[in-house]
């Protein structure tokens, strides 16, 4: 895969020495319906970026990209929905369901500044997410659904020293 972000930074010039981000992905899943009441779904995958783009800012502020080492995104996401018999006649839709992601995402060789930062969580990016949610649809064309989401904490810089709370 190849991304070209724009080269233009907020100076407007351009940087003729930036190069395209380069990255291999791989992922593996698996999908399956038990007993015609219970969905799930696994997906497992690895992304390795090379030539990262990184933002940085100048003295006065304004922001220019570099390519700055590498990445590797680890991640696995499950999601499980059950859609019980239904006794209730006026109801034609009643669906709980449940997902769960887990990302390992790290620098990998990545110094900015004369600072190592490989090893460290990548900026912006929460460690687990959970959401559910329960679907239910009437005969008469009525719905609702009602979905909760719990984020995990999500570090905010690359030294990964500050982080937003989870919520």
């Amino acid at each position: 895969m190849t991304f070209l972000p724009s080269k233009r930074p907020s100076t407007a010039s351009f940087n003729n020495t930036l190069n395209a981000e380069r990255g291999t992905s791989t992922e593996v899943g698996l999908k399956g319906n038990f007993l015609h009441q219970l969905d799930a779904t696994l997906a497992l995958y690895n992304f390795d970026l090379n030539d990262a783009i990184v933002i940085q800012r100048d003295a006065s502020g304004a922001d220019y990209y570099v390519n700055a080492g590498s990445t590797s995104q680890k991640g696995a996401e499950l999601m499980v929905a059950w859609f019980p018999k239904l006794a209730f006649k006026k109801l034609t839709t009643l669906r709980i369901w449940s997902s769960y992601t887990y990302n390992r995402y790290r620098f990998k060789d990545y110094v900015n500044d004369g600072r190592d930062y490989s090893g460290n969580a990548l900026t912006g990016v929460a460690p687990t997410i959970i959401v559910g949610g329960v679907d239910v649809q009437w005969r008469n064309g009525l719905y609702v659904n009602v979905t909760g989401n719990y984020t995990d904490h999500i570090p905010l810089n690359d030294a990964n020293t500050d982080k937003a709370s989870d919520y």
